[in-house]
């Protein structure tokens, strides 16, 4: 079965995700944990995000072999949000993770106040324990973390349109995403279908693997920052070459 030109243009997409994701293999298999190993230290958690990136980067690339663009494109989306957060640890480090355990205390505390509030309403006896939880957390005042406002503060800020763009047209219940399952009227009739899959737009195809590209991109190479340089690092000059040597000959200049 002959493949079309936006197929082939995506499967060279993939074989180049396939090496970041190989990279990002490697710089993570390189480097030896202190057995005093901190979450809260900038450098492992960039070390945790490339490792949830992988992941996340397989999945989509699955998911986009088997036809599922729009689902690739979800996983794409926090392919980019790690992307931010490595950005925010490489440029502000120690501040950083601050803000990220002040953003789950924050989280905690709510999710914690909500189940109690549902235990009032269904008469039952509060949980003690999540009481002093709550208790312990206290009253200061944290601020939440978004994509937006991490994105924003990093150097990726111009990526940030790429995640309203997979948000708005994949990840929420929008207008625009639910219309991809409802076929065009037809000319006679005016009868509308439910589409058995989702309808996609023109480059979407190839598109979507190359966000997931970018995204990757950023991600090896903030972590090989954070890190002081890596062996596997060394190779990332040769793939930004190679990435615009892909972003020239398929994205640059199309109409």
């Amino acid at each position: 079965m002959n493949k079309s030109k936006e197929e082939s243009i995506a499967d060279a997409w993939i074989r180049f995700a396939k090496r970041l994701l190989n990279l990002a293999e490697r710089i993570c298999q390189e480097i030896v944990l202190p057995p005093t190993i901190r979450p809260s230290d900038p450098k492992v958690a960039a070390l945790l995000l490339v490792k949830r990136s992988i992941s996340n980067g397989k999945s989509a690339i699955l998911l986009h072999r088997r036809n599922l663009i729009i689902d690739a494109r979800i996983i794409v989306r926090t392919s980019l949000e790690n992307a931010f957060w490595i950005a925010g640890l490489t440029d502000h480090g120690k501040d950083f993770v601050k803000k990220m355990a002040d953003h789950d205390l924050k989280y905690k505390k709510l999710l914690g106040e909500r189940v109690l509030a549902y235990q009032s309403y269904r008469g039952s006896e509060p949980n003690i324990s999540l009481q002093e939880t709550i208790r312990v957390i206290g009253n200061e005042k944290r601020k939440a973390m978004t994509p937006k406002n991490v994105a924003e503060e990093s150097a990726l800020k111009h990526f940030y349109i790429l995640y309203q763009l997979l948000s708005s047209d994949s990840a929420h219940p929008t207008t625009e995403a639910l219309s991809r399952f409802l076929s065009p009227p037809e000319k006679k009739t005016g009868m509308r279908t439910l589409n058995a899959t989702a309808t996609l737009k023109p480059n979407e195809v190839s598109d979507t693997i190359w966000y997931l590209c970018l995204a990757l991109l950023a991600i090896c190479v903030g972590a090989n920052q954070l890190w002081g340089g890596t062996k596997a690092g060394k190779h990332l000059s040769r793939l930004e070459k190679d990435y615009q040597t892909l972003y020239k000959k398929y994205v640059s200049g199309r109409s």
